[in-house]
């Protein structure tokens, strides 16, 4: 990857990391199992950053092979997945915090930075 995509990526993550938070305390939504000093749910965070990397990855490596591109898929699922089990998040925190990062991966894939 060349210096503007590295670049995207980081600006992408860290866009995620503040539009996330921004959106947790506005919407407020506990998660399913509050832990002591924790934040709301909604948006998942996690959730928003892995499809983001995933979704990003595919765009920027066009000559990914197949299996490749369903690994990055599988990871990100799978994370969120993990979440869901140990009841960290709902399901539509999940869903949403998804969507989030797979919107922020095209906008990012889109613009030009120089």
């Amino acid at each position: 990857m060349n210096d503007e995509k590295i670049t995207k990526l980081i600006m992408g993550l860290l866009f995620i990391q503040v539009c996330v938070k921004i959106l947790k305390r506005i919407i407020k939504q506990n998660r399913p199992i509050q832990p002591k000093n924790s934040d709301y749910g909604m948006p998942s965070t996690r959730a928003a950053s892995m499809f983001f990397i995933a979704v990003y990855l595919i765009l920027v490596n066009p000559r990914l092979e197949n299996k490749t591109k369903y690994l990055l898929m599988i990871f990100a699922i799978s994370s969120s997945y993990m979440k869901y089990h140990l009841q960290e998040h709902s399901f539509i925190q999940l869903f949403i915090g998804g969507c989030i990062g797979i919107m922020a991966a095209f906008f990012f894939y889109n613009i030009s930075l120089f």
